[in-house]
């Protein structure tokens, strides 16, 4: 198999994280696993973010957030499965007429949700559409391709200008209806052919959506309906999360532990698209030499960095490609290795006898002595490029973290009258005390609240590096003793007077109180 080697050295693949308020499943399931009746409890509507809207329109909008949602509604002739390889969506059937033709069978199952049938017009129609745009992210896709015909109703020829085996790859556009900008209302702008179609525009916005009962694929819906948040900032989008009204949100960013919590809400951890390099300059003469950039990706140690910048979410990766694709062979290792580099370095002639790499290069004496550009306003780059600049060989590296279990507080008792009065006397007109004012009576009338109890809180359970959950203690609830002449409400967290007189500790009064923790 033939190898490349880009001037690409790639440290990793970010891990992507999406929040959830919910478990994402749907309806009441009950199945039986090894004989036992097992009963799982399914969700059937989701609150979902779009953030920063620039359009609606899936061929010009720049939003990759805004995009995935889109792709509910909308669907292209291919797309890619969990493992990067090409699938077919609106396609049906292909074959590759010769060097510059192919001709693509389309699906004669799949429908527009306002009705009309899906056809090779509304192909040949976003095509141009694609074309005729200055900025849509789809125009380098179709730059080889001359012309779409249509062939007939569900028939369609794509011409190249030049060979290209990888074409298919680059149809995963989403398709538009033909006459898509005829009408304005959104229940043409967002019309497509995929799993969910609009439905309406609630008063405050929130666009939903419903299941399409006649998509073309049988697959079995579990939502049955979706609602769409507009946020304008993805600061706002926090914060609705936090407040619950949407139940979930997507991320990559490093320190989502910190910003998110983990109490309260559940995680899904998957490989994003986004990934962590260094390019190197192939028109020096130094690195130019594949050797040398070898040597330089095996001396950068890319799991230190992964953990100590990135909070560990992320994966070494040997491709820009994620681990799991088809097209990540991981035929070679590239894992972090000194000796390994001297020696790529030696055999391509480079010399280290007085300490310093040196090798002539084009009659020219040339150093190991690289220079490492980065974006200064960027921390977690410039935290990389020091780490590659001064490398911590032997760091300890985590590789497995605990939480601790946080006991409950201890339920408490508040009370509303001191048990003891200081003694005050008053002073008669000429200044001398007068000690038949002495005052040291405390007078309640009935139901007069004299103690409130409030109730301990729950621990929360801890886990083990193992991924066990450890258990947490509750706090302990409150003591409130009650005496002669008092009561508690229905509640039983207050202690009331069950008459009018003065509050004391002897029993021989009116009311009496005794309050403890």
């Amino acid at each position: 198999m033939r190898k490349f080697l880009l001037p690409l050295i790639t440290i990793g693949i970010f891990i992507g994280v999406t929040f959830s308020l919910k478990d994402i499943f749907t309806n009441d399931v009950i199945k039986e696993v090894n004989n036992e009746i097992e009963h799982e409890v399914y969700i059937d509507e989701l609150n979902l973010p779009i953030i920063e809207i620039d359009t609606m329109n899936p061929i010009l909008t720049k939003n990759k957030q805004l995009s995935d949602v889109l792709k509910l509604i909308y669907e292209p002739l291919f797309d890619f499965d969990e493992k990067n390889k090409l699938v077919p969506k609106l396609a049906t059937e292909w074959n590759e007429k010769d060097d510059k033709t192919w001709i693509i069978k389309l699906n004669k199952l799949a429908s527009w949700h306002s009705g009309k049938e899906f056809s090779a017009e509304d192909i040949i129609f976003t095509y141009n559409e694609i074309n005729k745009s200055e900025d849509s992210i789809y125009k380098e896709n179709i730059k080889n391709i001359s012309s779409i015909e249509k062939l007939d109703e569900h028939t369609i020829q794509v011409n190249l200008l030049e060979k290209d085996r990888f074409v298919l790859y680059k149809l995963i556009f989403p398709i538009l209806p033909k006459g898509y900008f005829d009408n304005s209302p959104d229940s043409e702008m967002l019309n497509g052919t995929g799993p969910y179609k609009y439905d309406s525009k609630l008063e405050n916005g929130v666009i939903k959506l419903t299941a399409n009962l006649q998509w073309w694929n049988s697959e079995t819906f579990k939502l049955k309906k979706i609602y769409l948040y507009e946020y304008s900032t993805y600061g706002e989008a926090i914060k609705a999360f936090k407040s619950t009204e949407i139940d979930i949100i997507p991320t990559t960013m490093s320190s989502w532990q910190k910003k998110f919590g983990a109490i309260g809400i559940n995680s899904y951890m998957y490989e994003s698209s986004e990934y962590e390099t260094i390019i190197a300059n192939t028109n020096d003469s130094v690195l130019s030499d594949s050797s040398v950039r070898r040597a330089i990706l095996t001396v950068i140690n890319s799991e230190n960095i992964i953990e100590s910048v990135y909070n560990g979410n992320g994966e070494v990766s040997n491709y820009p490609v994620q681990n799991n694709s088809y097209l990540n062979f991981n035929e070679e290792n590239n894992n972090y290795d000194i000796e390994k580099a001297k020696k790529l370095l030696i055999n391509a002639g480079w010399d280290n006898t007085y300490g310093i790499w040196k090798k002539e290069i084009e009659n020219k004496a040339c150093s190991l002595d690289l220079e490492l550009l980065v974006n200064s306003d960027n921390e977690e780059k410039v935290q990389v490029a020091e780490l590659v600049k001064n490398p911590v060989y032997f760091e300890l590296v985590l590789i497995a973290r605990g939480l601790p279990p946080i006991p409950g507080e201890d339920g408490w008792v508040e009370e509303k009258y001191p048990r003891e009065l200081e003694n005050t006397f008053g002073v008669d007109a000429f200044g001398n005390v007068d000690y038949h004012s002495r005052v040291n009576m405390q007078v309640v009338k009935e139901d007069d609240v004299l103690c409130v109890a409030f109730p301990p809180t729950q621990g929360v359970a801890g886990m083990k590096v193992t991924g066990t959950e450890i258990p947490a203690k509750d706090g302990k609830p409150p003591k409130l003793l009650g005496g002669v002449n008092t009561k508690f409400n229905e509640e039983k967290n207050k202690l009331l007077a069950a008459m009018e007189g003065n509050l004391c500790t002897a029993t021989s009064v009116s009311a009496y109180s005794r309050c403890s923790r």
